[in-house]
């Protein structure tokens, strides 16, 4: 996985935070987002190298995302890779 871009969503829970510790110990490079920003901040900072971005989504009524929270994870971490 090592330099691979990955959003790993729901990062704060208990499965993919260790996912992405896993992740980044093996040198990818990683997107978290998580409703819980909190949470999300403590996984960031439980990683080894330090260099995953974190994105709090945040929800809207109906559970869906603000679109401007998906637009600035894509912006960010895929488009500007192209």
């Amino acid at each position: 996985m090592k330099g691979k871009r990955i959003i790993l969503t729901g990062a704060a829970g208990g499965i993919a935070s260790l996912l992405a510790q896993k992740l980044d110990a093996g040198g990818a490079r990683l997107c978290l987002t998580d409703i819980n920003d909190e949470a999300l901040q403590t996984v960031q900072k439980s990683l080894s190298t330090g260099t995953a971005q974190t994105y709090r989504c945040r929800p809207r009524q109906g559970g869906k995302t603000v679109p401007a929270s998906s637009r600035r994870l894509w912006n960010d971490s895929v488009a500007s890779t192209y």
